[in-house]
């Protein structure tokens, strides 16, 4: 459990630093981003603790690196998809949707998808699963 918090808090700390170096201004609209990036980030680490739990039960005598390598390789064909359909989503609202919207699309197409496995999965895979 705390590595997922630990791997949120990262993803909302970069983005906020990012947004920060960049000089972006914080408005309704930004804060509207971090939470759609905290809900992906929710919604993914989810995802891949409950593919990890299942192929616990399935490969009980499996390394862990080898399972967690598993998990992770089974649903990246889905995060690459829900980006992928996210981009088809954002980029038309991006182009025509106005300031209000461009402001918002914008941090949405600069949110990265690699950032979630790369940091849970090595940080996380050198301690033990309960």
């Amino acid at each position: 459990m705390r590595w997922y918090l630990l791997g949120l808090f990262h993803d909302t700390v970069i983005t906020v630093g990012l947004l920060s170096f960049f000089r972006f201004d914080f408005s309704l609209t930004t804060v509207a981003a971090i939470l759609t990036l905290v809900g992906y980030s929710v919604n993914d680490k989810v995802v891949t603790y409950d593919r990890i739990r299942e192929n616990l039960k399935k490969y009980r005598k499996m390394p862990q690196e080898e399972l967690i390598n598993k998990s992770v390789n089974d649903i990246f064909s889905r995060t690459i998809l829900t980006g992928v359909t996210t981009l088809v989503a954002v980029i038309p609202l991006y182009l025509w949707g106005g300031d209000a919207f461009g402001k918002f699309c914008l941090y949405d197409i600069g949110r990265v998808d690699y950032r979630y496995l790369f940091f849970n999965f090595c940080i996380g895979s050198s301690f033990e699963f309960v």
